[in-house]
């Protein structure tokens, strides 16, 4: 049987989604929650954009029309900008974008069709006329139901208690279902330490899949293999869709439980069987690993920088481990003193923090450019200049910024290892902004662009 990949099984606009969600939690007048006081209650557009994006294919399922990994990628942003609009509180009644967004459902339900045409009761479960039912029996204040009848679906909604029934990842497998998405998003209002640019997630999505009745057993090895072999692939998706490195961990389990999930068991040597908190172990390490991997393409100051700053952070330590170090990254003390990004003196060593980084610093100027002195520049520019100058800078260090943002995810991870809150904000924060950095970066360009273009047409007019 043909399964199609959604795009919930393999990214979402995360960004847009949470921003939306929680301006529309301040939203009170002619809002449906101003009817009852519903506990833990769902914003509709996360609603909108979870049921929108579970019946939409990605495009990776459809290889005759993107056969490349370029193609696909360029349609799944056509789809994510659509759902970023589509979230939009001032949307919510806007017909012609729903009407868009109805009609990409109705086309993957079609495809959905013809795969299954000519098997058993298709006529009956895959009518290309009619959309699948959604049914919610725990729908608290209905904005599941509410949005998926405004997609367009036909929606039956019940419910038993108000308090939120609280599913385990155990009982949903044991049920016999495979977990192919955790999608971390922050439905409550941002209140207090919610606030923060780092808060965690304060609900996740399941995506589920009816797990197919002849599912294979796999040993622990099997899955491991599978685990170093398709996440890597995964974890790029994510990364591209600007996940937050907040919620990159938990939004990465998705995949990594897709793999475990697709076997009817997994067995450790002596016959065991392989836990969920197991199989998080595995998943966890692996995510690791490949962030590790990443590494790769830094670099030989950075990857110098990244292992001082694993153990160090931005604290002193002695020169001779410094210079050891050095010597095993091919790299050394000296030359990462004259690059900017690091402080010796009197025997002592130590990175130097983003506001110590000099205002007047021209990247086009320097001989020994790193990916670790565009990270913190940036930031520092950022903390200076808000987005605008941090779009200005990222404009004049062109392919220069390569490599910045998967810097970022590593250092986030290695701080929140080491508990160090505050560097971890920064990286968090550099990461969640940067799609509207780069809009803001290409957007000057024109305009400079632009400029130079009159002036050369008011010099040959004169």
């Amino acid at each position: 049987m043909t399964h199609r990949k959604k795009l919930i099984e393999v990214a979402l606009p995360l960004d847009a989604i949470n921003a939306a969600a929680a301006r529309e939690k301040s939203i009170r007048h002619g809002h449906p929650s101003t009817l009852h006081l519903w506990w833990a209650r769902r914003p509709l557009a996360a609603a909108r954009a979870v049921i929108f994006a579970q019946m939409v294919d990605d495009p990776s399922s459809r290889p005759e029309i993107f056969p490349t990994e370029q193609e696909q990628e360029r349609e799944r942003r056509r789809l994510f900008d659509l759902i970023e609009e589509l979230v939009k509180w001032e949307n919510t009644t806007n017909e012609e974008l729903l009407q868009q967004a109805r009609a990409e459902i109705r086309a993957s339900w079609r495809r959905t069709c013809a795969d299954h045409a000519g098997g058993p009761r298709a006529a009956a479960l895959f009518d290309p006329e009619r959309l699948p039912a959604f049914h919610d029996p725990f729908a608290g204040g209905g904005a599941l139901p509410l949005e998926a009848q405004r997609l367009g679906l036909e929606a039956h909604a019940s419910d038993l208690n108000p308090v939120a029934v609280l599913i385990n990842m155990e009982a949903v497998i044991a049920a016999g279902f495979t977990v192919n998405g955790t999608w971390p998003m922050r439905t409550e209002r941002p209140t207090g330490v919610k606030a923060a640019v780092n808060a965690l997630a304060s609900s996740i999505v399941l995506v589920c899949r009816r797990r197919p009745a002849d599912a294979p057993r796999a040993t622990r090895r099997n899955l491991v293999d599978a685990l170093e072999a398709e996440l890597p692939t995964a974890l790029i998706h994510l990364q591209r869709a600007n996940i937050a490195p907040v919620d990159l961990a938990q939004a990465a389990i998705g995949p990594g439980m897709a793999i475990f999930t697709r076997y009817a068991k997994v067995l450790h040597p002596a016959g065991e069987r392989v836990t969920v908190r197991e199989a998080l172990a595995f998943i966890n390490r692996t995510l690791n690993e490949i962030l590790t991997a990443q590494e790769g393409e830094f670099d030989a100051d950075s990857l110098w920088a990244l292992a001082w700053f694993d153990q160090h952070g931005f604290e002193a330590g002695e020169f001779g481990s410094a210079e050891t170090l050095a010597t095993a990254k091919n790299t050394s003390v000296a030359g990462m003193v004259r690059a900017g990004i690091l402080h010796s003196r009197a025997g002592r060593v130590r990175l130097l923090r983003p506001l110590e980084l000099p205002d007047d610093w021209d990247p086009k100027a320097d001989d020994r450019l790193t990916t670790w002195e565009v990270v913190h520049h940036l930031i520092r520019v950022m903390r200076q200049a808000g987005e605008m100058g941090a779009a200005s800078l990222l404009r004049r260090l062109g392919s220069a910024a390569t490599g910045a943002r998967d810097l970022c995810y590593r250092l986030y991870t290695l701080c929140e290892r080491k508990k160090r809150a505050d560097e971890a904000l920064d990286y968090n924060g550099l990461v969640q902004s940067w799609p509207e950095i780069a809009r803001l970066a290409v957007t000057e360009a024109r305009e400079q662009q632009s400029a130079l273009f009159d002036a050369d047409e008011d010099e040959r007019d004169s």
